[in-house]
């Protein structure tokens, strides 16, 4: 199977994937299927390990999202609205 991660990776080469077994751990670097990831030919079956926010994906959008103080021209903006 082939994947094309470049929404997450930015790779435009699609990613040859393939079942783990003992006989290819060692040479198999990523057998798993990222989120937004796109199956662009083959066929496969998985199991999902995590959706949503616990994903690697949802886990970097956590980390983004920060509560911004107003900046000063903000509270100038404000004060002159009320």
């Amino acid at each position: 199977m082939a994947t094309n991660e470049s929404v997450l990776t930015g790779e435009p080469e699609a990613m040859l994937k393939e079942a783990m077994t003992s006989e290819n751990y060692r040479h198999n670097p990523c057998p798993f299927l990222l989120q937004g990831s796109l199956v662009e030919n083959g066929t496969g079956k998985a199991v999902v390990l995590a959706v949503g926010d616990n994903t690697n994906q949802g886990k970097a959008g956590l980390s983004t999202n920060i509560e911004e103080e107003q900046t000063p021209l903000q509270n100038k903006l404000d004060t002159i609205a009320n």
